[in-house]
């Protein structure tokens, strides 16, 4: 991860600058993603709070694992058996032809713990799709991005969250709202804290096992 330093004015800038135009094109990843930092300082502190209150996301912080191609074993993961969440996270990967090493790195965050927080939640998304079993479309992602914004208060979730309907259709809007959002939220108060678990202990382990583990409840229906 490296720090680009911009000055007030220059972070005030781009902070609009990327807000509006994301608005108007939420399919960039790219521009969410610098809104992401420049805006999620406060959240980031009150999730590295949440992580240093249980063992597990002490060590975490402690370690800073990555979820790359380099750290992940994809060869394993597809001679595990099919219930497997690793297995399901290969699958999934392979399917939309998707790497774990694209999530790009944190650039406008000075703070090293904070910016391995965002980092992290980053590399843990496709996790997150698995386990829900969301499938990365618009209408997913929009989703997900109300589950995520619910369990992280990260404040550009919601900006997607709110922005990304406007891709949909007029039933999905409707569905989002009167079905999908309130599924959203109860689900990510419901369970544990997801970015202090170590998925990685856990890909060996039965994909219904492991959301039972975690507390969650896969999306009903798409």
């Amino acid at each position: 991860m490296t720090f680009q330093r911009l000055s007030f004015l220059g972070r005030s800038i781009l902070t609009i600058g990327a807000s509006i135009m994301a608005l108007e094109n939420p399919s960039r990843a790219d521009l969410v993603a610098t809104v992401g930092e420049l805006t999620g300082e406060e959240a980031l502190k009150r999730l590295r709070s949440r992580l240093l209150s249980s063992s597990q996301g002490k060590e975490i912080l402690k370690r800073r694992p990555r979820i790359e191609e380099t750290s992940i074993c994809r060869e394993k993961l597809k001679r595990l058996e099919p219930q497997t969440f690793g297995y399901r996270y290969e699958e999934f990967l392979t399917f939309h032809r998707f790497s774990p090493s694209e999530r790009p790195l944190v650039r406008f965050i000075e703070d090293e713990e904070l910016a391995y927080i965002m980092q992290r939640y980053r590399e843990v998304h496709d996790f997150w799709h698995v386990l829900l079993e969301i499938p990365p479309t618009v209408q997913g992602e929009v989703i997900l991005k109300w589950f995520e914004g619910f369990h992280t208060r990260l404040p550009f979730c919601f900006l997607a969250g709110c922005s990304g309907p406007f891709l949909l259709s007029l039933k999905q809007q409707v569905k989002l709202v009167q079905q999908d959002i309130p599924w959203a939220f109860h689900t990510a108060t419901s369970c544990v804290d997801l970015l202090a678990v170590e998925y990685e202990k856990l890909l060996v382990e039965d994909l219904s096992q492991v959301q039972t583990q975690l507390g969650l409840v896969a999306y009903p229906s798409l």
